[in-house]
């Protein structure tokens, strides 16, 4: 299950507040409703779709990844959190994946994404229409326009 890592400043559930402010402030609606039976961190952690983010250090570093996530790219959670975010592309990629992460850090998400990811065990993979989207700091409990990390949220893979 989810470890509790503290991130600069935040800790996991902090953090996984941050992105669905985040989520809400840019889309307007919810990312996930939750009944109150239910802790909002295991309900995202097995969400059927994969979420993943990084943020902001001196290079974007993973903080969150769903169970999804974890078994696409077939790491625990220890070994895929605190790995540079853009280890998750081929190395020849990685230059198209930072100017997507640059077009949508300046618009605020970026739609439709798709692209080339390696798992651990050297099993390629394509992401399919991935939304990729800034999440902003919190002063007082409320969102700013400060930009310290991006989500990438996606429903399909395909295996190559």
């Amino acid at each position: 299950m989810i470890e509790n890592i503290n991130f600069v400043n935040y800790t996991t559930s902090e953090w996984i507040d941050l992105i669905l402010t985040s989520y809400r402030k840019i889309f307007d609606k919810d990312l996930i409703s939750i009944d109150s039976n239910q802790s909002l961190e295991e309900v995202l952690f097995k969400a059927n779709f994969y979420l993943v983010s990084h943020q902001y250090q001196n290079e974007p570093i993973l903080v969150y990844a769903n169970q999804k996530v974890l078994e696409r790219w077939e790491m625990t959670w220890e070994q895929f959190i605190g790995t540079p975010s853009k280890y998750t592309a081929e190395t020849d990629l990685q230059s198209n994946r930072a100017k997507m992460l640059a077009i949508a850090e300046k618009q605020g998400y970026f739609d439709n994404y798709e692209g080339v990811r390696i798992s651990a065990k050297g099993n390629r993979f394509w992401i399919k229409k991935a939304l990729i989207f800034n999440i902003y700091e919190h002063e007082n409990e409320v969102l700013t326009d400060k930009i310290i990390g991006q989500a990438a949220l996606f429903f399909n893979t395909e295996n190559i």
